[in-house]
Parts: C-alpha cells; sequence; structure tokens
C-alpha cells in the first residue's frame, strides 16, 4: 500500500503541466494561496483531471493537495474553514487551516 501511494504520487508529480495561479487565487485573510495543476483531459472530453495545491502565501511552502477531477478545475471557492477546487462531483476540500497530516501528505513525493 505504501509503495503504490508512493508511485501514484511520485506519477501525478511528474505529470502534472501548466500548472497556475486559480481564479481566485488568494484566501480572504490573505495566508494562503491556492495553484492548479493539470494532469489530464481536455475540454472537448468535458473534464479535466488534476492537483489543487495550497501553498503559503509567506514563502510559497505547499501545504496540502488534493486530487481534483471535474470540468470546472479552475474554479475556487474560499470558505472560512475550507476551500474547494472544482463543483459538482469530483471536486477537492482542504481544510483551513490544513492539518499536521495533510502538511506531511505535501511533503511526501
Amino acid at each position: 500500500m505504501i509503495v503504490n501511494y508512493v508511485a501514484e504520487g511520485a506519477l501525478g508529480r511528474t505529470l502534472t503541466r501548466d500548472c497556475y495561479a486559480a481564479n481566485k487565487p488568494r484566501s480572504p485573510d490573505g495566508l494562503y494561496e491556492m495553484e492548479v495543476c493539470y494532469i489530464a483531459g481536455n475540454a472537448q472530453d468535458g473534464g479535466f483531471d488534476g492537483i489543487a495545491r495550497l501553498r503559503s502565501a509567506k514563502d510559497g511552502t505547499v501545504l496540502a493537495e488534493a486530487e481534483v477531477h471535474n470540468p470546472s478545475i479552475s474554479q475556487v471557492y474560499w470558505e472560512a474553514n475550507d476551500v474547494s477546487v472544482g463543483a459538482g462531483d469530483g471536486y477537492a476540500s482542504i481544510n483551513l487551516p490544513p492539518s499536521w497530516l495533510d502538511r506531511l501528505r505535501a511533503k511526501l513525493p
């Protein structure tokens, strides 16, 4: 299970392309920034796969990551206790502030 987790993580990081700041890149409190990276899919298929990366606005450190499988991958919704990427099925959500486990997972390959 651990080998599979590491292999998928390494594969996901090597396949990422077109990383950019999301439509609302900074949280309302200014502590966080959201980056979205496409992995697969295209507009013709009506869907995208990607990784949403929550970064520290202070130094750019990746604090948490979540996989997104959604045609609205560029849509970011900041709330008081979480941030969501995408809408409907396949969206991703990250708790704010990210837990120690989220921070640890973000550092793993």
